[in-house]
């Protein structure tokens, strides 16, 4: 950890949080990571993550939970009754959708909705079973088919004890940086062309700084490597050109916002300032008028007049 926070320091530049760092053993406590704890336990033979809404997490959601049963029951000026129940569901569902993810999380609601449910006691009889006619929405799909569901006149009122352990979202078992396969499905699910982002890492850069170099990268990645004016996938590295948006010698820096990558053709039109070498790249290109419109852009940003559509 010492060599860590040294490296974090030296290198980046990085505070460590003295307060939220340490190490710890999972086999033997739990660690507490953006709202949810979590500590490793034997299974079936096995070595599996045990994960809990954390203690914090836990208090805030009582609390604010409370707060918006009382505004239900005695809205506040400028809002109705409607507004409360409708902003109370949201933040149920809202909390249900972030901390499905924990192993533990139904014991844990569990216990927050006995306390809240104390609270839910000022509605009295506006709490009802049936609703007032048929109604549908992303409450009732979600938690109609609960016993606790609740509704008030025609809206539903979530019930906050009601929540299933869900996996994340987009994450497989199988993704992961420990095995070959697993390190295999991380660069197929990146959608760009990891061959050419190695040439890019080892192509020389001379005269460029380290911030350049990076963000070249980064912005490689977020395109998918793709031009961002045509939309092209850029197949050759000699075609893959990073321009800057305000020109060096006008004062444009290396950050990622004003840099953009480009195909070699584009970034000649960008540049180009005669009539002829303008029509020649327009012909060659075949732009449309939003790909103009790009380019135009680009070009006023470089100091350049646009080009007539």
């Amino acid at each position: 950890m010492t060599a860590v926070k040294q490296w974090l320091k030296e290198r980046l530049r990085l505070d460590v949080s003295e307060e939220k760092t340490r190490v710890v053993n999972l086999a033997k406590g739990y660690s507490e990571f953006l709202g949810i704890k979590m500590r490793l336990r034997q299974k079936k033979g096995k070595t599996v993550v045990h994960s809990r809404v954390c203690e914090k997490a836990v208090k805030r959601i009582k609390t604010e939970a409370k707060q918006k049963i009382k505004e239900i029951a005695r809205p506040p000026k400028r809002k109705t009754e409607a507004q409360a129940i409708l902003n109370y569901n949201a933040f149920v569902m809202g909390e249900h959708n972030y901390y499905q993810m924990a192993t533990g999380v139904i014991v844990d609601f569990r216990a927050i909705g006995y306390q809240v449910g104390n609270t839910a006691k000022r509605l009295g009889d506006r709490l009802k079973k049936e609703p007032k006619g048929n109604i549908g929405g992303a409450v009732v799909e979600k938690y109609g088919a609960s016993k606790m569901m609740r509704y008030i006149k025609h809206l539903p009122f979530a019930p906050i004890s009601f929540v299933q352990t869900k996996a994340p979202m987009c994450k497989k078992r199988s993704v992961q940086k420990y095995t070959p396969e697993g390190r295999k499905e991380i660069h197929e699910n990146l959608g760009i062309n990891t061959g050419m982002l190695q040439s890019l890492m080892r192509q020389q850069l001379y005269g460029r700084s380290a911030e350049y170099a990076d963000n070249r990268l980064s912005l490689y990645c977020a395109q998918y490597g793709k031009c961002a004016v045509t939309g092209q996938m850029i197949e050759a590295l000699d075609d893959i050109h990073c321009h800057h948006k305000l020109p060096r010698h006008n004062g444009g820096k290396d950050n990622y916002q004003n840099l953009i990558i480009i195909r070699e053709a584009v970034h000649i039109l960008i540049h180009a300032t005669t009539g002829p070498t303008i029509d020649r790249y327009l012909s060659t290109l075949n732009l449309n008028k939003k790909q103009i419109e790009k380019v135009n852009k680009l070009r006023m940003e470089a100091g350049n007049l646009p080009i007539a559509a």
